[in-house]
């Protein structure tokens, strides 16, 4: 389109706003292999000659015969790890590949079931605990009537409970869906999810799930009856390269909305919204999931032992640590020491998860910077860390998280000596500087001696060089 000058750039830039807001939320858009493939294609592509106005989104998308084994392939994996770790033993009929949808992303089939669920005649959502950001605004934008219990304790759980009981009395509409996460994104808490289900029993409402943080390798929510759907991240550990994107939406066959849900999906007229590079690539590289996840879950557990004596060290700049699975997130005392931290520690940097290698992400700062306020009342403070784990050496990472933790203390009591100004405290009175110093020994101490255990340090002296006089000894 021709135009001149900075009046055809703005009406431009004002309608990307929306469209990417659009794309962040829906996950629907063009893969990086879908592009590469259409560029090669383009100037054979031809107008398909026909009536093609009652045609699926991405049903006609060119596919080979590999493609389409992968994506079944995939289904039957799902399928498989949903039901592999069963606590309580497979029931009855088991989930298959039927009943597994797959999507570009996982936003895609979180979007795609929030829209599908607002056929049903029900009047209101509801999301408990704090989930990741873009699903709690996917919720209140397209879903139902949305009401939001953010702490997802026992609390609110009790408060939840009694609304539901008031309902019929009072005549207000039924709760159509609970959604909550296991565990949380990036707190890692888990709700009561078999309280959840008891209400859901009673009550007549769905249970969706989201296992991204946990995943199949390391949670049960669908085989023992928990959950009605299971929406799952297909980018994070089960691909495990962060490479292609891709999610699921898994239908319990025991649910008494199965029925229901598998009319619904069927009206809205499903297909696979994959090209067939993509299908292929997540096939091939979630051959070991399993084996990723096994790893990056024993690495997990060495760093959190290694780092939680420090989140109990008083005015320690390390206050707090929580793990799930491959994830865990560190709470430091001060923006300061979080900043320090986060450009010592000698790993990569980026808002995935899952991945062959650890990523660090400052979630705040990347994820909800937009809505801070809200997030400080449910303890996502701008001083959290979160680290995702990948199958590194676990001992070389653990020396670059001492490391940094160093530093981070170091920042500490720069922070304490230089910039204490009246009451504008940033770590209290004065009576703190003695636990900060106790704090930088205890951080020294253990990195000497993590060092000496786990390599040859210091090197050995170069030949003819004498030995070392006691004093010299450390």
């Amino acid at each position: 389109m021709a135009g001149g000058g900075d009046g055809s750039q703005e009406p431009r830039q004002a309608a990307s706003v929306p469209a990417l807001k659009f794309w962040r939320r829906s996950g629907f858009g063009i893969s990086s292999p879908m592009a590469e493939e259409a560029a090669r294609k383009i100037k054979s592509l031809r107008r398909p000659v026909g009536d093609t106005d009652n045609e699926t989104l991405g049903a006609s998308w060119p596919s080979s015969p590999a493609s389409k084994r992968a994506a079944q392939v995939l289904r039957d994996r799902v399928a498989f790890h949903l039901e592999r770790g069963a606590v309580q033993g497979r029931v009855c009929e088991a989930t298959t590949a039927q009943n597994v949808y797959l999507f570009p992303t996982g936003m895609a089939a979180i979007y795609t079931l929030t829209k599908m669920l607002r056929q049903w005649p029900v009047d209101q959502t509801v999301v408990f605990g704090l989930p990741y950001e873009l699903i709690l605004k996917v919720q209140e934008e397209y879903a139902k009537g949305t009401v939001f219990c953010g702490l997802g304790d026992a609390a609110e759980l009790k408060l939840f409970e009694e609304d539901l009981a008031k309902r019929e009395h009072e005549g207000r509409g039924r709760v159509q869906a609970v959604w909550c996460e296991t565990s949380s994104n990036s707190l890692l808490k888990c709700v009561d999810i078999a309280a959840l289900r008891k209400l859901a029993n009673r009550d007549g409402f769905l249970l969706v799930v989201d296992d991204m943080i946990g995943s199949a390798a390391n949670v049960d929510v669908l085989s023992g009856g928990v959950a009605d759907i299971v929406v799952t991240s297909l980018t994070k550990l089960f691909r495990g390269f962060a490479d292609v994107m891709g999610g699921s939406i898994a239908v319990d066959p025991r649910s008494a909305s199965y029925g229901p849900m598998k009319q619904l999906v069927g009206e809205a007229g499903y297909a696979d919204y994959l090209c067939g590079a993509d299908a292929i690539f997540r096939e091939y590289n979630s051959r070991s999931f399993l084996d990723r996840a096994a790893k990056t879950n024993a690495t997990t557990v060495h760093l959190v032992e290694l780092l939680q004596p420090f989140a109990q060290v008083p005015a320690s700049p390390l206050t707090r640590r929580r793990a799930r699975g491959g994830l865990f997130t560190l709470d430091f005392a001060s923006v300061t020491a979080t900043s320090a931290f986060f450009d010592a520690l000698d790993i990569c940097k980026g808002p995935s998860l899952g991945a062959l290698v650890s990523l660090a992400q400052p979630y705040v700062q990347t994820v909800s910077r937009n809505d801070k306020e809200r997030g400080v009342g449910y303890s996502v403070n701008a001083t959290i860390f979160r680290i995702s784990v990948g199958v590194e050496g676990m001992v070389p990472l653990g020396a670059k998280f001492l490391v940094a933790l160093k530093m981070a203390t170091r920042a500490a009591r720069f922070s304490e000596v230089y910039l204490r100004s009246g009451e504008n405290k940033e770590f209290g009175d004065a009576s703190s500087q003695p636990h900060l110093d106790m704090a930088a020994a205890y951080v020294e101490r253990d990195l000497k001696l993590f060092v000496k255990r786990y390599y040859s340090w210091p090197p050995p002296p170069p030949p003819g060089t004498p030995p070392p006089t006691p004093d010299d000894e450390h």
